[in-house]
């Protein structure tokens, strides 16, 4: 008898879910319950699907770039192995180098024919001499020698000799204005007489150190630090320009000359 009641209360049960399930079959709530699980499904599958891919473009670009790299120390290794090559190749022949810097180089030949005249300039050549300057202090007179003042056999010719010794020195020119300044007690006003133009600071350079740092830096292609320290050791260490000067003179120059 229990086990007759078990059986139909166990047959109730699954007729009411049955019953139930076709309910929401006829209602549409269980299509809905289906399809709103394959959605969050495919889109579950879909943001996984994202990620692989974005990992996989992370890592093709990270390949790329370093692949582009590895191309570009290619590049640089093979232009350089070209100049070592290039430079291996120089010799007095195809460069400046001298003869004597050249390994197992080769005897040169003198194809010239042998005149017979002696050595050195020859007759009716103009002589090259090193160039005389305007002296810049009171010529020095030499005194005759004592030989010639203890002989009065010696006599003083026409002919006199000259010669040379030429230097350079770098002299600090420092010029200095001064103003005095006038008060008006009744307005509170204060004057002086105007500076001449360029003296805006309390120390201002003159195009003179401007010229000489723009020549060393541009022309004779000396760092901005080495072109300071070689302007300070000239003066004794009194002249120390800043780097920012220095760079500022090529802006300066472009600026004044735009046009021309």
């Amino acid at each position: 008898m229990d086990h007759s009641f078990s059986f139909i209360t166990s047959l109730q049960y699954q007729l009411k879910a049955a019953l139930a399930q076709l309910a929401a079959f006829q209602s549409g709530k269980k299509y809905q319950e289906m399809h709103r699980k394959e959605v969050l499904s495919l889109k579950q599958k879909e943001r996984q699907t994202q990620e692989e891919l974005t990992l996989t473009r992370r890592d093709m670009v990270r390949t790329r770039n370093h692949w582009f790299e590895v191309f570009e120390d290619l590049e640089k290794e093979k232009g350089k192995n070209l100049c070592l090559r290039s430079q291996l190749n120089h010799d007095h022949e195809n460069s400046s180098l001298p003869s004597s810097r050249t390994l197992q180089r080769k005897k040169i030949t003198n194809n010239r024919e042998k005149t017979g005249r002696k050595l050195g300039g020859q007759p009716g050549h103009k002589e090259h001499i090193r160039k005389k300057q305007e002296p810049t202090a009171p010529v020095i007179a030499l005194p005759p020698p004592q030989k010639v003042l203890d002989d009065p056999e010696f006599k003083k010719t026409s002919r006199r000799l000259k010669k040379q010794m030429v230097n350079i020195r770098l002299v600090l020119e420092v010029t200095e204005y001064q103003a005095d300044v006038y008060y008006n007690a009744k307005t509170g006003e204060r004057v002086h007489a105007e500076f001449p133009p360029g003296l805006v600071n309390e120390v201002n350079y003159g195009g003179s150190i401007k010229a000489f740092l723009s020549l060393l830096n541009n022309d004779c292609c000396t760092s901005i630090d080495k072109s300071c320290q070689f302007l300070s050791d000239l003066t004794g260490g009194k002249l120390r320009i800043s780097k920012g000067m220095v760079s500022r003179l090529v802006r300066e120059f472009a600026d004044r000359t735009g046009k021309e």
